[in-house]
């Protein structure tokens, strides 16, 4: 019921909307924060902040530098191809790490500390290659294949236009 209502204010007053939105999430999650930043990002890269915008300008500005900095582009390009293969560098750096004997006489926190640290360059290093020589280049034919699909189309429906014979 408060999502419902929500939506209806958020046009008419977007901050008391913005607000109804974060209680409705926390009401919903019950104590995820991370909800609640999500939805507030939302609204401050939102087309409702409009009306906000002398407030909300700072805010803005600091979220599209983090979100727009080299290395978050990087990660974001790569994160499909690290969702991909970081399972294999967890089992095959795991498997190894963890049979030595002076990792397993390690803290479990710096058993896992390490194991990141072994998994996290390769899984990013792997992903990149995937994303610069397989997902790239399928993109470019993808896009490549639609261009030409709708110029067939757009073709096909011209001549069918002008084929038909004209009621005079």
């Amino acid at each position: 019921m408060l999502l419902a209502a929500t939506n209806r204010t958020f046009t008419q007053r977007p901050t008391e909307g913005a607000l109804q939105m974060a209680l409705a999430t926390i009401i919903a999650a019950r104590e995820s924060f991370y909800i609640v930043l999500i939805v507030g990002l939302c609204f401050l890269m939102g087309q409702c902040a409009a009306s906000l915008e002398p407030r909300t300008a700072a805010a803005k500005a600091f979220v599209a530098r983090f979100l727009g900095n080299r290395v978050t582009r990087f990660m974001a390009d790569a994160s499909y191809g690290v969702y991909l293969v970081h399972g294999f560098f967890i089992t095959l750096a795991g498997g190894w790490l963890f049979a030595q004997p002076s990792v397993l006489a390690l803290k479990p926190v710096l058993r896992t500390a390490l194991l990141t640290a072994v998994t996290l360059p390769g899984s990013y290093l792997v992903a990149w290659l995937l994303h610069q020589w397989v997902e790239q280049p399928g993109i470019k034919l993808g896009r490549q294949l639609l261009a030409r699909r709708s110029t067939v189309v757009h073709s096909t429906c011209s001549a069918t236009v002008t084929s038909q014979p004209s009621k005079t």
